[in-house]
């Protein structure tokens, strides 16, 4: 080989290698494709002379300005392409969640306030109540408030809470209070004869609750029905002067008998429910001759109820709407 062309590409490697950063242009095509040039030119051709500190300024612009439009049209990297987030961002973001998260206590606070019903498991059962898991707490539930089923562990049932004290951590709660907010009027309950009084029955039912059945509500025919004499829990009796053949003679509504009424009234405030067992007649005087076939047939009979109610409001609807018709047909006519 030339002695002179080795000498020559050494010191063109050396150049290029001191100035590694110095960008370099490739043509297309070499030019010897088209220019016949010897061996000494093409080296010259193939390699530069040392750039000025200015050439070398204006390249670089030039890439940073070719480089950007590309990196904008790159696609979004993907949430997988991002970087984990430190330890101290990890930190940051659990006290946040702690910071927003409500405890348990708040979360009681705020059923108490609002009156919501929420639901309780019974942990155990003591004298003076039973001990119930709400929310993860534990809940007192006395037994004035626990209403007439038995307390079984581990029977969840649905109870409101009254108070929920964070200072003293006292938490008490009320089955029959939650029986008592979801009850409507119209609703069939089941329950037994409490007492009697002179103006009716009080009736036990749902949580604890009580409703009256006054005495004017039991039956149609109820100005036959008179007190047992006999017996002063023994309920009510058809009067001899006025019994039909068909009519029954046991006692009716007797303390401790069962009963199956339809809640008519339901008064929050003064928390009074009022109860009826005419209105589960479907003939009238159906109470004094078989009063279990009335109990036994009380959805029937509530469900005949609100299709007849039903019928009665089209029909008015109907009836106001051709007397409204008349009417303008009337004053049209009457009107010059």
């Amino acid at each position: 080989m030339n002695p002179k062309l080795l000498l020559l590409a050494t010191t063109t490697t050396a150049a290029a290698y001191l100035q590694g950063g110095r960008p370099v242009v490739r043509l297309d095509r070499p030019k010897w494709d088209t220019i016949d040039l010897d061996e000494t030119e093409q080296l010259h051709e193939m390699t530069q002379p040392p750039l000025s500190e200015k050439a070398l300024w204006e390249r670089a612009l030039e890439r940073q300005e070719w480089d950007t439009p590309q990196q904008q049209q790159q696609p979004a990297s993907s949430p997988l392409d991002a970087a984990a987030p430190t330890k101290r961002e990890l930190r940051r973001q659990r006290r946040a969640k702690k910071r927003t998260r409500r405890s348990p206590w708040e979360r009681l606070a705020e059923l108490a306030a609002a009156g919501e019903i929420t639901r309780g498991k019974i942990l155990s059962v003591n004298r003076g109540g039973a001990m119930c898991l709400v929310h993860g707490l534990r809940a007192f539930l006395p037994n004035s408030h626990r209403g007439d089923r038995p307390a079984i562990v581990g029977r969840e049932l649905p109870v409101k809470v009254l108070s929920a004290d964070i200072a003293a951590r006292r938490i008490v709660v009320s089955h029959r209070e939650a029986a008592r907010a979801t009850l409507r009027r119209g609703d069939v309950v089941h329950g037994t004869v409490a007492s009697l009084r002179p103006y009716g029955a009080l009736v036990a039912f749902g949580g604890g609750l009580r409703g009256l059945l006054h005495r004017r509500s039991i039956s149609a025919h109820d100005w036959k029905l008179v007190r047992d004499a006999d017996d002063v829990d023994g309920g009510y009796v058809v009067d001899a002067c006025f019994r039909d053949a068909d009519e029954t003679r046991d006692a009716i509504l007797a303390v401790g008998s069962a009963v199956t009424c339809l809640v008519t009234g339901h008064d929050r405030e003064r928390r009074r429910i009022g109860l009826s067992t005419r209105a589960l007649e479907t003939v009238p005087g159906d109470m004094l001759r078989d009063p279990r076939a009335v109990f036994e047939g009380a959805e029937g009979a509530v469900a005949a109820r609100r299709e007849r109610r039903a019928l009665e409001l089209l029909e008015y609807r109907i009836l106001a709407e051709v007397c409204d018709e008349l009417q303008e047909g009337l004053l049209e006519d009457l009107l010059p």
